[in-house]
């Protein structure tokens, strides 16, 4: 079993002692934040959205690397 296994075993455990009353709370609010659409871009840290720039920027200049070319280099490296 591994650890997020384990982590949703407790808590549903956990959450099965709580009152209906809690639960239908519980459920309320999940599905209230479910419901509002949250923009990806808005939920990431400044540093996040300055390197996701940065790759950006990047790419736009050509600082790139085909996918072939970096699987050959790493072939060679992990013959070494």
């Amino acid at each position: 079993m591994n650890t997020h296994t384990a982590q949703s075993q407790v808590f549903l455990m956990a959450f099965q002692t709580l009152p209906e009353e809690i639960k239908k709370e519980v459920f309320q609010t999940l599905k209230e934040q479910l419901d509002d659409t949250i923009d990806f871009w808005d939920s990431i840290t400044e540093q996040e959205k300055k390197d996701i720039n940065a790759g950006l920027s990047d790419i736009d200049s050509g600082k790139t690397t085909a996918h072939k070319q970096v699987m050959s280099q790493a072939k060679t490296w992990l013959k070494k």
